[in-house]
């Protein structure tokens, strides 16, 4: 393993590390944002339940009222059909009874059926049991209240009683209520089946909301129905003690296909909690005579049903775990970081040379051991260069170590620009250098790096200040061809190398001292 390739290694490490901290933190982030859902979620839950209660209030109040106003009908017209009108004070007491006893009811009438040849009879009955003039009046959107004469029908049913007497100033007796068209098809529903039944919502003068219950007055099933018997309640009486207390809710009860007879709503939330939060809903429905009434209660969900002090503390507890966990990462990077440095100063001690900064001998015969194998498997070949410097002894004597530390790592400098990414330059022992060239193919291969080595060599002329001509005498040998184990190729290339010294022509000492004078 070479330099790049530890490095490579140490790069790869590190980028595991990395990733297990990345891991880590997303761990810890997808935690975090569980914990939080999970608290939104309790606490939507919480909201649904309560809503759910709500709900429940909500449908047995408003049952309980139904059932409690239709009896109260049934009462008042089985009354009706007892005792009838001939004595208006025992009705009177009676629906004073039941408005005592029920705060919430509004009006009790009672209407009876005159047909068109009775109406004077019936005019003059009333006036003179009222002691004021009374006359059958019929409703007319565009004319508003008009005599039964300028609208003559089959048969009128005009209003025989009302209590309360008063209603605004208004006298309701003799009011025709076939003439009114949501009125009358109550009436008419009621007629087929014997039943209560209800008239869709309309305003009271007062300004509230209100609707009819009908229900004929007879004494057994299957009678001609000459007489009704009529309460009229107030819608918002229907849900007593129910308060709809948190924003974007939604309330409504209607009676069949009608309109609503009662319809209420809260102030709506932000399109944003719309969107983010569900939406509860409750459905149900009652029996009311032949037909049901429909309720209907939703709730939007949104920000006020989170409890923000929960989220906040499990925030700053995610917070306080996040930071707690960030010191130990960091804690353990610089570890890390710390044993990967002690790991690469005892690779490089181990197959560098301090000085120099080129492979050791270890690491040279290590490498040359893998290169051979891969040379087998290519079948090509590697030169070994065998180099030692001239006169290192002299320029070590003469001009100190500093500069001779110098020259040695002037020379490993050129010895690595001399050699390709994939060679070796090593650092073999005092002033000697070995070199492994891959995939060499002739020796004139060779010959152009023993030359290119000689031309950088020979471009030192000053080191440290001093005068020297730096030079090497450098021996060659090629696998298989010169040896096939390292020592015999060191031999051949030293062999060379010492032949080569003796041909060179470099400077003696004498010369170097000659050029410092």
């Amino acid at each position: 393993m070479n330099q790049s390739t530890h490095g490579t290694s140490h790069k790869a490490s590190q980028k595991r590390l990395f990733g297990l901290y990345g891991l880590l933190a997303t761990f810890g982030a997808v935690l975090s944002a569980m914990c939080l859902w999970f608290a939104v979620w309790h606490n939507l839950n919480q909201a649904k339940e309560e809503f759910a209660t709500l709900a429940f209030h909500v449908s047995e109040s408003l049952q309980q009222s139904l059932v409690v106003k239709e009896t109260v009908l049934d009462g008042f017209a089985a009354f009706l059909a007892q005792a009838g009108m001939q004595d208006p004070r025992h009705v009177r007491r009676y629906s004073q009874a039941m408005m005592k006893r029920y705060d919430d009811l509004y009006m009790f009438q009672a209407a009876h059926r005159v047909s068109q040849s009775e109406v004077t009879s019936f005019e003059k009955m009333m006036t003179k049991r009222r002691n004021q003039s009374i006359s059958v009046r019929q409703f007319d959107f565009e004319r508003g209240l008009v005599s039964a004469e300028q609208s003559p029908s089959l048969f009128y049913y005009p209003l025989v009683f009302v209590e309360p007497r008063q209603n605004n100033g208004f006298e309701m007796l003799g009011l025709d209520i076939a003439s009114i068209p949501f009125v009358a098809a109550a009436m008419d529903a009621s007629s087929d089946s014997g039943m209560v039944s209800m008239s869709e919502g309309f305003e009271l003068s007062d300004g509230d909301y209100a609707f009819v219950m009908i229900k004929p007055s007879l004494l057994q099933v299957g009678d001609d129905a000459k007489r009704y018997a009529l309460l009229v309640v107030k819608a918002q009486t229907l849900l007593q003690g129910i308060e709809l207390n948190h924003s974007g809710m939604a309330l409504e009860v209607r009676y069949e296909n009608l309109a609503p007879i009662m319809q209420t709503s809260t102030a709506p939330l932000s399109p944003l909690e719309v969107f983010l939060f569900p939406n509860a809903q409750l459905e149900k429905s009652f029996i009311l005579g032949e037909g049901r009434i429909f309720l209907t209660l939703k709730q939007q969900l949104g920000f006020q049903h989170i409890q923000l002090l929960t989220l906040i503390i499990i925030i700053l507890i995610c917070l306080g775990i996040g930071l707690a966990i960030n010191q130990l990462l960091r804690r353990h990077y610089q570890d890390e970081q710390s044993k990967i440095k002690d790991n690469q100063k005892l690779y490089e001690r181990a197959n560098y040379d301090r000085l120099t900064g080129l492979a050791n001998r270890h690491y040279f015969e290590d490498y040359f051991t893998r290169s051979v194998a891969g040379c087998r498997r290519r079948a090509d070949k590697i030169g070994i260069l065998y180099v030692d410097l001239n006169d290192f002894k002299q320029i070590n004597d003469n001009f100190g170590h500093a500069t001779g530390d110098r020259v040695l790592q002037l020379s490993g400098a050129i010895l690595l620009d001399c050699v390709r990414a994939d060679d070796v330059a090593c650092r073999y022992g005092g002033d000697e250098f070995v070199i492994l060239l891959e995939r060499v193919i002739t020796p004139e291969d060779a010959q152009k790096v023993i030359f290119r080595i000689h031309e950088e060599m020979a471009q030192v002329q000053y080191v440290e200040g001093h005068v020297v001509r730096l030079s090497a005498s450098i021996g060659f040998a090629m696998y298989p061809d010169d040896g096939e184990t390292l020592e015999a190729l060191l031999h051949g290339a030293d062999r060379k190398m010492y032949a080569a010294k003796r041909q060179a022509k470099v400077l003696s000492m004498e010369e170097h001292n000659k050029l410092k004078r």
